[in-house]
Formats: structure tokens, C-alpha cells, sequence
């Protein structure tokens, strides 16, 4: 189960119409120095706040034991408001090793974030990689930091990252290393979108199901969320893999 919080860039909305409390705006913004730093690692929005928070107090018949997430601040954000909805308490991780994929030569986000547990791998080695891996190279990385985090047996789990950690994460450990046809990946961005939520259990032997425990939130959200531009998520059948 997944789903995308973004803004709409080609809003219709003319900026006369935007108040100060437009729902567009971040809900919080960290300290940046320039206007490339914002850009390449934008902060959650108001409604995805939300939205994130509503769907962690759905989270009520298979509450997750841990919340692994990305170092992207959309992703900590995201992870921070599921928390907030939770209701018992969730162990929640930051994996700087769960970054997204940047090709050769793509401007790419440094990570400030300081980290007081021990993670994979730090976040000095994932600025000095980002925009210099191969795209096999980014698939053996979210590989080695997957199977190097805690999943307890029988237990719920949920991943906060990009698309394509996400995908790089369903293609290792649940579709067992079958890569993507050219029509799949075609429709990568319309099937996982940018900011992906990934909800699964842990069966006592190990194989990995997608969760439907956050269902009912999402549909409880629906009516009211559908309208909404800036805001878009996609449910996937357990068995879509």
C-alpha cells in the first residue's frame, strides 16, 4: 500500500487567489541557505501533514512495530505525522542508506540530518555516493541496507522513501530479483509516485505481504481528499507482484 503527497505545479490557481494559510504551504521549513537547497529536497505540505497524520490514526487493528525512513525531508516529515496519529508507541528509525536513486551528473541533496542511533550507512557516505551511482549500484545498495534492517517476524512494517527505493525494494524481496518489463517501467511514475508510503508484514518464515491495514484509512480520507490537487494516492492489491 503506497501513496504520494505532492504539490501541483500547474495549480490554475493565480497567486492573487493564495492566502498566507494556503494549504500549499510547507509545514515546516528547516534553515537553507538557497533556493536550489528547498528545490531538491522540498518539505511536506500542510495537507500532506495531514493526510499522514489521519492515516496513522487509522493504523488501529495492525499498528506497525517500527517506521523506517529515508534521509529526504518529506520522507522524515511524513514518518514524524504517522507517528503523531499512531496510537501506541512505534519505534521509528531515519536510514540514510534509504535515499533515492540520482543519475550521473544530476544536482543532488546534501543530508544534515543527525542521527544518535547507529544506521547502515551514514549520511557523510550517502552525500559522497548520490549522483554517482550506476542504477545497478543503487539496486545493490537498497539490497544490502534492507537486509541489514530489523523487520521483527510477524510483526508490521512501514518504509517511507522515493519511488525508486520502493520499487528497488518490491523487485529484491518480494517479486525475488524479477526485474521490470518496458511497459511496467514505463508506467513506474503513475504506478509509485514520488513519495511512497510501503505498509507490509513479516510472516514467521520470513516472506514479506503487503498490508492492507492502512485501507480503512485511506478510504475514510477519500471523499474528502479526492478533490484536492495537490494530493494523490494509489492503493495496490497484496498480490499485485
Amino acid at each position: 500500500m503506497q501513496y504520494h503527497i505532492t504539490n501541483d505545479r500547474q495549480s490554475s490557481l493565480k497567486a492573487s487567489s493564495r492566502s498566507p494559510f494556503d494549504l500549499n504551504m510547507p509545514s515546516t521549513i528547516r534553515k537553507r541557505e538557497r533556493i536550489d537547497d528547498f528545490l531538491l529536497d522540498p518539505p511536506l505540505t500542510n495537507i500532506g501533514a495531514h493526510f499522514s497524520r489521519q492515516l496513522g490514526l487509522s493504523m488501529i487493528h495492525e499498528v506497525p512495530t517500527v517506521i523506517y525512513t529515508s534521509p529526504q525531508l518529506a520522507n522524515i516529515q511524513t514518518g514524524r505525522k504517522l507517528l503523531e496519529g499512531i496510537p501506541v508507541g512505534v519505534g521509528w528509525n531515519i536510514e540514510p542508506g534509504l535515499a533515492g536513486y540520482y543519475p550521473a551528473g544530476a544536482d543532488c541533496p546534501k543530508f544534515d540530518v543527525k542521527l544518535k542511533k547507529d544506521t547502515v550507512l551514514k549520511v557523510p557516505y550517502i552525500n559522497s555516493v548520490l549522483g554517482k551511482e550506476t542504477l545497478e549500484e543503487f539496486h545493490r545498495r537498497i539490497a544490502h541496507v534492507v537486509s541489514k534492517l530489523d523487520f521483527p517476524l510477524g510483526e508490521s512494517t512501514i518504509i517511507v522513501a522515493e519511488a525508486c527505493v520502493i520499487d528497488a525494494i518490491v523487485q529484491t524481496f518480494i517479486r525475488n530479483g524479477e526485474g521490470l518489463t518496458q511497459k511496467q517501467r514505463a508506467s513506474l511514475e503513475t504506478r509509485i509516485p514520488c513519495l511512497s508510503m510501503m505498509h507490509f508484514d513479516v510472516k514467521d518464515n520470513g516472506k514479506w505481504r503487503m498490508s492492507a491495514a492502512s485501507l480503512p484509512g485511506l478510504l475514510s480520507e477519500c471523499a474528502q481528499m479526492m478533490s484536492i490537487p495537490d494530493v494523490n494516492f494509489i492503493v495496490r492489491p497484496i498480490f499485485d507482484y
